[in-house]
């Protein structure tokens, strides 16, 4: 079930996904090629610094958003630069596994 879709400009897309396990819970996917996903939040959210920031990602372009978040996440086919800075490593090539790791965390069975 897509909460919602918005289309920023020909290159930056924002995807927000509700759970169907979790009551109040998204999932929050911004993709741009020519831009940073830091950059892109912290315009949306004011006061960013100010927020509890768990984030996952992957590739080298998401690496001043894992230096500034709380806690970050990524895949271990993720580059190795952000395998370097990640809070943890999912032993897994699965995006779902990232899913189920965050959810452990929404109820407290892993802390952060």
């Amino acid at each position: 079930n897509d909460f919602t879709t918005a289309k920023l400009t020909h290159s930056i897309s924002i995807f927000m996904h509700e759970s169907m396990d979790i009551n109040n819970f998204y999932t929050l996917k911004i993709s741009n090629i020519n831009s940073d996903k830091y950059q892109l939040l912290n315009t949306l959210v004011p006061n960013l610094k100010d927020k509890t920031l768990i984030v996952a990602g992957g590739e080298d372009s998401d690496s001043q958003l894992f230096d500034f978040a709380s806690y970050s996440i990524c895949l271990a086919n993720s580059s190795e630069i952000i395998k370097e800075k990640a809070s943890k490593i999912i032993p897994s090539d699965n995006p779902d596994d990232i899913i189920k790791y965050l959810k452990k965390i929404y109820y407290g069975k892993i802390k952060i």
